[in-house]
């Protein structure tokens, strides 16, 4: 009998140990409570990171469904630091595409300029303290910026060492933000640009591509090259300027921007026949500009490729 007893207890004991295994198995794998986070703020980063390349690109419908997309997902979350950027990027997309659609939608970004830029002003002191500053410094490069949309549109004028006084004193604050950097340093082109100090222009430019090159910023590359060859070629300057633009295809090759590709090309025969031009010039130029023609009626841009027949009719 005490043999029995003896191996009913071992029998037990194994029992008992082997149910405190599992319990310890079945606990240390239970999966662990954590935070849960939703993709709502990362599909409206997503969002406003595609509209700022559809406006470089000039494809305006899909920047203007990005945007708001992108808003009326801010907008949701209450991620105010994200709602100021995206209102900011509107006034890129206002000052390239000033033609409002005044249809009714649900959810839309402000139509002007001035009361986009308001608004991103109060959603950056409604953002956290620790952010706030750098959003300061960025709505004050874009201030300059619709200062400068006023400027060539004959509305208001600033005096150019104000602008630049106030553009230089941003780039420490944004030394470490190189897409609102490189904003900068467009915008200081495009002021000196619109000052016809051409030099400065595309010195500024040319930094700007320094900084998207660094960053990666495949469609802001091309078009700082864009805008550097505009500002060589008014300088005087043919062969920087024919070199900014081979710089700004590459770029646009390397992003296959079709409509991009073929803008460059057109501008290559622009300048290359500008002023005195040599024979082997001006068959360089038509040779571009039938490639520009070509490109625009494969994407179905059949009116800009017959504006690119008209120029080659005109200038053989």
């Amino acid at each position: 009998m005490r043999n029995k007893n003896v191996f009913r207890n071992i029998i037990f004991a194994g029992l008992l140990s082997c149910g405190m295994i599992l319990l310890m198995i079945g606990c240390s794998s239970a999966p662990k409570r954590q935070m849960v986070y939703t993709d709502v703020a990362q599909h409206a980063y997503d969002n406003y990171e595609k509209a700022n390349g559809c406006i470089t690109r000039g494809e305006y419908e899909k920047a203007e469904k990005y945007l708001e997309d992108s808003y009326a997902q801010a907008v949701s979350i209450d991620k105010n630091d994200l709602i100021c950027k995206i209102l900011l990027s509107g006034i890129s997309y206002r000052i390239q595409n000033p033609v409002v659609d005044l249809s009714e939608k649900a959810f839309a970004l402000p139509s002007d300029v001035d009361t986009l830029l308001s608004e991103a002003r109060f959603a950056a002191a409604q953002s956290d303290e620790k952010i706030r500053p750098l959003l300061e410094s960025i709505i004050r490069v874009y201030d300059c910026r619709v200062k400068l949309f006023k400027a060539q549109n004959g509305v208001e004028s600033y005096g150019n060492s104000e602008i630049q006084k106030i553009l230089d004193g941003e780039i420490k604050n944004l030394s470490k933000d190189p897409y609102y950097l490189a904003f900068l340093y467009r915008t200081k082109g495009d002021w000196s640009h619109f000052l016809m100090n051409y030099k400065a222009a595309a010195e500024n430019y040319k930094t700007a591509a320094d900084v998207h090159t660094k960053n990666l910023y495949l469609y802001e590359i091309a078009y700082d090259w864009y805008l550097c060859a505009s500002s060589y070629s008014k300088d005087g300057k043919k062969q920087e300027a024919v070199s900014a633009i081979q710089n700004a295809l590459k770029y646009d090759r390397d992003a296959e921007n079709s409509m991009a590709i073929a803008q460059d090309y057109l501008a290559a025969a622009h300048i290359l026949v500008k002023g005195t031009s040599s024979q082997t010039e001006r068959e360089k130029a038509l040779f571009y500009a039938k490639k520009a023609e070509s490109i625009f009626r494969s994407t179905g841009n059949l009116q800009k490729a017959d504006d690119c027949i008209a120029w080659i009719t005109e200038n053989k």
